[in-house]
C-alpha cells in the first residue's frame, strides 16, 4: 500500500467517524426535545425550565441551551444518553434516581408480580371511573369486597386481565402508581350487557390498549401518569404493534389534555349507558389512538 493511498484511507475513515458522531448528536438531541415536549410543568420546573424555554429550545433546535440547567430528572437523562435507547425497559425494569430540594428519592418502574395484585384493584377502583365497580360487582359473589374480587382477577395468569400485563411505580418500596395495557384481540362475540356495549365497540384490534394508568392522588402532578404512557409506547414496540389504544370519559378533562398532548386522537365515540355504579350519568366514551412508528417508539 502506497503511502498516499494509506493516508487516503484515514481521511475517508476520518470524514466517516465525524459524520456519525454529527448524526448520534442530532439524534440525541432529537431524542431530548421529544421528551422535553412530553414533561409536565412541575417536571419542567425542577430542572429550572418552563414551557416557554421548552418552545424557544424546539423552535431554534439547539439543545445548548440546556447545558446550564441543575440536574435533570432521570427521565431525561435515561433517554438522551448513549444512543437514546434505554436497555432496561428491554429488561422490564426502569430505575431512575430524580433530585429535588437537595434531595435524592429513588423512583423504580417495574413490571408487576402476583403479590401486587391487590394493590392494582385498588388502583382500579380509584381510576377507572367507576367501571371496575360495575365489572366486579357482576362477577363477584353478592356482598363480595371488590376489592378482594379485583385482586383476585388479577392474580390469574395468561389472560388479558392479569398482573403479568401491569407495570407499577414504586418510590422507596411503596406502589404510588400503576399500568396495565395488553394487546387488543379481535372478539366478534357480541356484548349482551348494555351498560358495557359502548366500551366493547370501541375495541381497536392490532393495537396495544391501555386498560388503566393510576396515580394515588398524594402523588398526581409530578409526572407518573405521563412517564407509564411514555413506556406504552415501548411495550407496543416490543410487540412490534404499531398503535396505542384507550377509551376515556369526555367528562374528564385533565386525562384528555394529557392524552391529547402525547399524541393521542379521537376515533370513535359511543353514548355512556348510565348506572349508580358509573361517575358520570351522561356524556360519551371516546376511543383515542397513537398511531407510532416502532422505530421511534423504541427511541422514545
Amino acid at each position: 500500500m502506497t503511502v498516499s493511498t494509506m493516508v487516503g484511507r484515514i481521511a475517508c475513515r476520518r470524514n466517516a467517524i465525524g459524520i456519525l458522531e454529527s448524526w448520534r448528536r442530532a439524534r440525541k438531541n432529537r431524542i431530548l426535545i421529544q421528551t422535553l415536549e412530553r414533561m409536565s410543568d412541575h417536571e419542567l420546573r425542577d430542572i429550572g425550565l418552563n414551557r416557554d424555554s421548552v418552545r424557544h429550545v424546539i423552535r431554534n433546535g439547539d439543545t445548548r441551551a440546556l447545558h446550564h440547567l441543575r440536574p435533570a430528572p432521570a427521565v431525561i437523562l435515561d433517554e438522551a444518553k448513549g444512543d437514546g435507547m434505554c436497555n432496561e425497559v428491554n429488561a422490564g425494569e426502569v430505575k431512575m434516581s430524580v433530585q429535588s430540594k437537595g434531595e435524592t428519592r429513588s423512583e423504580e418502574i417495574r413490571p408487576a408480580t402476583k403479590a401486587d395484585a391487590r394493590e392494582i384493584a385498588s388502583l382500579f377502583l380509584m381510576s377507572s371511573d367507576g367501571l371496575a365497580s360495575y365489572i366486579w360487582s357482576r362477577v363477584g359473589a353478592p356482598g363480595a369486597d371488590l376489592l378482594e374480587v379485583g385482586a383476585s382477577r388479577y392474580s390469574r395468569e395468561n389472560t388479558a386481565f392479569s398482573y403479568q400485563n401491569c407495570h407499577m411505580v414504586d418510590i422507596g418500596g411503596q406502589v404510588v402508581a400503576m399500568l396495565h395495557a395488553f394487546k387488543m384481540e379481535s372478539d366478534e362475540t357480541p356484548e349482551t350487557d348494555p351498560v358495557l356495549r359502548p366500551y366493547s365497540e370501541l375495541e381497536d384490534p392490532g393495537s396495544l390498549y391501555v386498560s388503566g394508568v393510576a396515580v394515588r392522588p398524594e402523588f398526581r402532578r409530578r409526572g407518573f401518569a405521563r412517564k407509564l404512557m411514555i413506556l406504552a409506547d415501548r411495550l407496543a414496540a416490543a410487540q412490534g404493534l404499531t398503535r396505542v389504544s384507550l377509551i376515556c370519559f369526555d367528562r374528564n378533562a385533565p386525562a384528555l389534555r394529557l392524552y391529547a398532548s402525547l399524541g393521542f386522537r379521537e376515533m370513535d365515540r359511543r353514548a355512556i349507558v348510565p348506572h349508580p355504579s358509573l361517575h358520570y350519568s351522561d356524556g360519551h366514551a371516546l376511543l383515542l389512538v397513537r398511531e407510532c412508528d416502532a422505530r421511534e417508539q423504541v427511541e422514545v
